[in-house]
């Protein structure tokens, strides 16, 4: 049976806290853009954008990138187009944080555009990397088997469950 470890509330928290971690710790000569990793990332990019204008007024433009998520590779499903990367900070992205594998290919894949700077964010780091990548924000650090499946959910239900 699944157990709920995020509701909407803390969900809600948690996307409030990287608005305010991204105005803190990205440099105001920079401009922002999130790039969300599809599909959970996209959402939370969105979510994020959001709480950011309510509480700071001007809109961060969101991006979408598709990476084939059973074997990543340098080669994109859709991406942003370079112009909208190359010399500004990035928020990268995504739900879960589980090898690093996605967040890893991602990242090189967002690096051969020049960004000034690149910061990731991830609801859930369930720490069983196979790749350096670490979360520069991080909703919820989650010590799980490798059997078990974490489920997010940010469109109508927001959530997230062990499964």
């Amino acid at each position: 049976m699944p157990t709920r470890i995020l509701d909407h509330r803390r969900i809600s928290l948690i996307v409030e806290r990287f608005a305010v971690s991204a105005r803190e710790f990205i440099p105001s000569h920079l401009s922002l853009v999130i790039v969300g990793i599809e599909p959970q990332g996209l959402l939370l990019a969105r979510l994020v954008s959001a709480a950011y204008a309510k509480r700071f007024g001007p809109t961060i433009p969101v991006l979408s990138l598709s990476l084939p998520k059973r074997q990543p590779t340098l080669q994109a499903v859709r991406a942003p187009e370079v112009s909208l990367v190359e010399g500004k900070a990035v928020l990268l992205a995504d739900d879960v944080l589980n090898s690093g594998r996605t967040m890893a290919f991602a990242l090189a894949y967002i690096l051969q555009y020049a960004p000034a700077l690149v910061k990731t964010a991830v609801l859930i780091d369930r720490d069983h990397k196979e790749f350096p990548i670490a979360a520069d924000f991080c909703g919820l650090r989650l010590a799980t088997s490798l059997e078990d499946h974490v489920r997010v959910e940010l469109q109508s239900t927001y959530g997230a469950w062990l499964e």
